[in-house]
């Protein structure tokens, strides 16, 4: 499975987040859910995992210029492996 994007920088705000598997990752991989770290002008909604567990997504509001980590859960669909990726936030709100 290839892990990107490494980070995300957000210049919008009220932007929607979504970070889905490819066709070829979905049938081995399931999206569990996320925790959001470091978010301490609280910009991101609950994250939700779509049905399936092929997508996850939530709004950024981009009102704070802040980098926050978002940390995806993942299991293996047919070992119950579990795995993690970190995709980091940068807001950078409009002027």
């Amino acid at each position: 499975m290839t892990e990107t994007p490494n980070s995300v920088n957000v210049t919008q705000s009220n932007t929607t987040l979504e970070y889905s598997l490819d066709r070829v990752s979905a049938l081995d991989w399931e999206l569990n859910g996320a925790a959001i770290q470091g978010d301490s002008n609280n910009q991101a909604s609950t994250p939700v995992v779509g049905t399936g567990g092929y997508s996850l997504s939530f709004i950024d509001a981009n009102t704070a210029v802040e980098t926050f980590h978002v940390i995806i859960y993942f299991t293996n669909r047919s070992s119950g492996n579990k795995h993690w990726h970190d995709p980091g936030v940068t807001n950078e709100p409009p002027v």
